[in-house]
């Protein structure tokens, strides 16, 4: 498994390339995955870093994440702010459920130099997949009351 400063390296890479030259990123049905290319697993995987080192109750029962469904992208500046769901399981199950998540970035010279991410809420349970293909708007009814607060500062 890569460490979390590999996994921040690849961001920094991935959200960097794609934004060379000012290139348009268009979202496409309702997501911008593909304009973003691997951006929506790689921010699963520095997620589920975080999760791993900081808090290990949330994989009792061997929870792992799957990938994530950009549903917002706003780049202003130095600053990227996206948004959508993440899609994780429990090991030995073929059920997927999904959360909210929420990151914002800060840039340097094309390196993350600082960001948050939020994920998960307090006072609504997780859905299950099949059940968000159905209700996809589930998630945007209201700002969701983290669950967790991940920067940079806890690794």
């Amino acid at each position: 498994m890569k460490s979390i400063i590999e996994i921040e390296e690849m961001l920094s890479i991935e959200l960097s390339n794609r934004l060379k030259g000012e290139r348009s990123i268009i979202e496409f049905s309702n997501y911008y995955n593909k304009s973003l290319g691997d951006t929506s697993f790689i921010l699963a995987g520095l997620l589920e870093a975080h999760l791993q080192r900081k808090y290990c109750e949330w994989f009792i029962n061997g929870k792992w994440i799957d990938d994530t469904l950009i549903e917002t992208f706003e780049h202003n500046g130095n600053e990227i702010e996206m948004s959508g769901i993440v899609i994780w399981g429990i090991s030995g199950q073929t059920e997927q459920w999904t959360d909210p998540f929420k990151i914002i970035l800060q840039f340097i010279d094309d390196v993350i130099a600082n960001y948050n991410i939020l994920f998960g809420d307090v006072f609504r349970e997780s859905l299950n997949y099949t059940d968000f293909k159905h209700n996809r708007n589930y998630w945007k009814e209201r700002e969701p009351d983290w669950s967790y607060i991940i920067n940079p500062t806890s690794h």
